[in-house]
């Protein structure tokens, strides 16, 4: 995921959202904390999801 714009992340952060999502969706997943403008943007219809092979 990408942080926001002009935003720092925290410690523990991608550790708190794979938790939060466990918890929610029972599935493991891996979180990677980007800095802003990581991220390709698209104006159509994107990939939400990226399967670690």
């Amino acid at each position: 995921m990408e942080l926001g714009k002009d935003s720092e992340g925290r410690a523990g952060l991608a550790i708190s959202i794979e938790k939060r999502i466990r918890e929610v969706l029972v599935v493991s997943t891996r979180v990677e904390i980007l800095p802003w403008g990581s991220l390709q943007r698209s104006e159509y219809k994107s990939k939400l999801v990226q399967r670690a092979e």
